[in-house]
């Protein structure tokens, strides 16, 4: 596992690097390396070479929100990299979501605050690995949970639109039996014929959803504020603030 950290104060940056070591070995994780930087341009630079598993950012790098800019440039790097704020101030915590963040410390940050860190990143590396699989014809299929954007029924057959693919991948299923395989907490029914990832929720319209690459999933009528409500649980369930 490789982690980096950003952190402008000397004394913060050699804490929270120490507070991270002591979790790692205490927890028997013994490859593992901790790259620590005190300015951007050196962390932007040396993090296509690292590729962490994890980063550290501290938002008011210098007294502004630099933090949150540095944050946005490695998301679209490489999104797969969890991303936990440090900051004295919980006024950015919504600017999290623009790049996935995974967790919110508050200052002074405390070993409690990295156990949850830690606990967190493993529960998404987690729910990244895991997969359904169907029958596409004469084949068997194996697909990722976090690759497939959105499901639409079609009679008794499931059409997954997955990421990186044009056609979607077609299985005979019914609608009870979609409700089943998608049960994972990221998945909601938008409406009678679909159902989509809220991880590739972009924004909600007055009437849909508006997923990555411009795709339109409307809202039942009857249940617009409730799915509303739930996308924002969603979100927030995402990612909890320590202070």
């Amino acid at each position: 596992m490789n982690i980096m950290i950003l952190e402008d104060n000397e004394h913060e940056l050699t804490d929270l690097r120490f507070m991270v070591e002591n979790y790692l070995i205490e927890h028997h994780h013994n490859n593992f390396h901790v790259f620590a930087f005190s300015d951007s341009y050196s962390f932007l630079t040396d993090f296509p070479r690292i590729n962490p598993d994890l980063a550290f950012i501290d938002i008011f790098l210098s007294g502004a929100e630099e933090g949150v800019k540095v944050a946005q440039a490695i998301y679209q790097q490489n999104p797969q990299c969890a991303l936990v704020f440090t900051t004295s101030s919980r006024e950015f915590a919504l600017e999290g979501f623009q790049v996935n963040a995974l967790h919110y410390c508050v200052k002074p940050i405390t070993e409690q605050m990295i156990d949850e860190c830690f606990r967190r990143c493993l529960e998404r590396l987690d729910l990244e690995h895991r997969t359904i699989t169907v029958r596409a014809g004469r084949e068997l299929c194996e697909l990722r949970l976090d690759s497939i954007v959105y499901v639409h029924c079609d009679d008794h057959y499931l059409e997954f639109f997955l990421t990186g693919r044009d056609t979607p991948i077609i299985a005979r299923l019914s609608m009870a039996e979609a409700t089943e395989l998608l049960s994972d907490k990221r998945f909601l029914r938008a409406n009678r014929s679909f159902f989509i990832n809220m991880d590739f929720v972009e924004s909600i319209g007055q009437n849909e959803f508006l997923l990555q690459g411009d795709v339109q999933i409307p809202m039942r009528r009857q249940d617009r504020a409730a799915l509303r409500e739930h996308y924002h649980n969603y979100l927030f369930g995402k990612m909890r603030v320590d202070e």
